[in-house]
């Protein structure tokens, strides 16, 4: 298609060797890809990276400090404006998109005019092969991640940016939940496949079942739960019953039941909630000091 494609890559302290193969699966199927570095204490083996790829077409934007996702996603969002994109590619540092993804996404593109976003539905380990798929069709969601979907630059116009204030998590979802509310739609195809980390936590039995245990900090549980409120309080209706009972029910069940620092992760996610009832966003409240 002749629509340019922009990618971006946001990185913090990166597998460098994952980040090269990252860079050299997608760098093939876009026009130009962006490097978002929030502050990396390898930046220099990102830079020699990003010239040795393709220094023509891989460019880096560098940070003192960790300006957060959402401010890295924004800026990917107006850089494809102002530079004339129609699409941004968003990727996770740990992402690796098989060689027909941007393809099969922006043909998904061309069946819906209200496709606003579009993921890759066919996930795998990064330790495991691509087994492509030529029969994948679009799959109508309420939200997908951002590592491995395609944007509609031009329903920014209608909807905004990213949200910067909400700095991490729930990012990704609050877009989704404003695109729908806009009219626009949200899917994956499940023809367009990407490898994934999908994040190592610690694996727990309760009876017969597994129990998955993410370990979150104290600072990373204040923003689950203050952004996850905020969008519960928000959007109500387009949040998914799985994502409320994790949030309410599993999350601080598997505080109590395996994790250290019980009292001090409690506390984070009751000030988080409290805070995000009230609608407060920013990374300007230190959660330690946020009222419940």
């Amino acid at each position: 298609m002749s629509e340019k494609i922009l990618a971006e890559i946001i990185t913090y302290d990166p597998d460098i060797d994952i980040l090269k193969e990252n860079i050299e699966a997608t760098i093939e199927q876009v026009d130009k890809l962006l490097v978002f570095d929030n502050g990396s204490q390898n930046y220099e083996q990102i830079m020699e990276l990003a010239d040795l790829c393709d220094k023509d077409r891989v460019f880096v934007i560098s940070n003192e400090e960790n300006l957060g996702v959402a401010k890295a996603l924004a800026y990917g969002v107006n850089f494809a404006k102002t530079q004339g994109y129609a699409y941004l590619l968003t990727l996770d540092q740990d992402t690796v998109i098989a060689e027909n993804a941007v393809a099969v996404l922006s043909d998904a593109m061309q069946q819906d005019d209200m496709l606003a976003i579009v993921g890759c539905g066919d996930i795998y380990e990064l330790n495991e092969e691509f087994k492509l798929k030529d029969n994948g069709q679009i799959e109508y969601q309420n939200e997908i991640i951002t590592a491995g979907s395609l944007f509609r630059v031009k329903v920014a116009d209608v909807i905004g940016n990213y949200n910067e204030d909400l700095f991490i998590d729930w990012v990704d979802n609050e877009f989704c939940y404003r695109m729908i509310s806009a009219g626009f739609k949200v899917g994956k195809h499940g023809g367009a496949g990407m490898k994934h980390r999908m994040g190592e936590p610690q694996i727990r039995r309760f009876l017969w079942k597994e129990i998955y245990v993410l370990n979150y900090s104290p600072k990373r549980l204040y923003y689950i739960y203050r952004n996850g409120r905020y969008c519960l309080k928000k959007y109500g209706k387009l949040i998914p019953a799985r994502r409320r009972f994790v949030l309410y029910i599993k999350l601080p069940l598997v505080i109590l039941l395996y994790e250290k620092e019980k009292c001090r992760k409690l506390k984070a996610l009751l000030r988080g909630r409290a805070n995000g009832k009230k609608m407060l966003q920013g990374n300007v409240i230190p959660f330690e000091k946020a009222k419940i």
